[in-house]
């Protein structure tokens, strides 16, 4: 049966979209999050202008856990599309951090599978985007870390790694 969706809309003033497709002769769909990303970056911050910084914004990243039919092995699928923030890639990490830990602990509560990502990370490769989803953390010292707003603190995306040399004794940001 073909699925609709309501009518009143949790999300109504939301622009953009994300969708995960998949072919459900291939596989059946186990877990399904939606993350309010500048909800779950406000909720992480300290201090009101930080929550005004981090609230901004209307990305979503949407989450599935699938099991492949025949094989019966799971994955994680995530879509996501980060604000295009280039003079603030701070913004831009913080968002990425919020999307990709759920898909991690998602991929944690079935078996550890893998995560596949379709995405547009409005980054390039050298960015701290880019460090972070391809080394699983990004240290406090890369320059992308350096905020320059105003009054405006990193919001506090958990603990920092066991050891983090290139950091010293700063926190890192580490994905799950």
């Amino acid at each position: 049966p073909s699925r609709t969706l309501p009518r009143r809309s949790a999300w109504p003033a939301v622009q953009i979209g994300n969708a995960v497709y998949w072919r459900r002769s291939e596989f059946e769909l186990l877990e399904h999050v939606t993350v309010p990303i500048n909800k779950v970056l406000v909720a992480a911050c300290a201090d009101e202008q930080s929550r005004q910084h981090f609230g901004r914004g209307a990305q979503v990243a949407v989450v599935v856990a699938l099991r492949h039919r025949r094989r019966g092995l799971p994955l994680v699928a995530l879509c996501t599309h980060l604000g295009c923030t280039f003079t603030e890639p701070w913004t831009q990490i913080a968002q990425a951090h919020a999307a990709f830990s759920a898909a991690c602990e998602l991929a944690a509560r079935h078996g550890g599978c893998g995560v596949v990502a379709g995405c547009d990370l409005n980054s390039i490769p050298g960015s701290g985007v880019h460090r972070l989803l391809t080394s699983g953390s990004l240290p406090h010292s890369h320059p992308h870390m350096a905020i320059v707003a105003e009054h405006v603190a990193f919001p506090s995306l958990g603990p920092p790694p066991p050891s983090d040399s290139a950091c010293s004794s700063e926190r890192a940001v580490t994905l799950p």
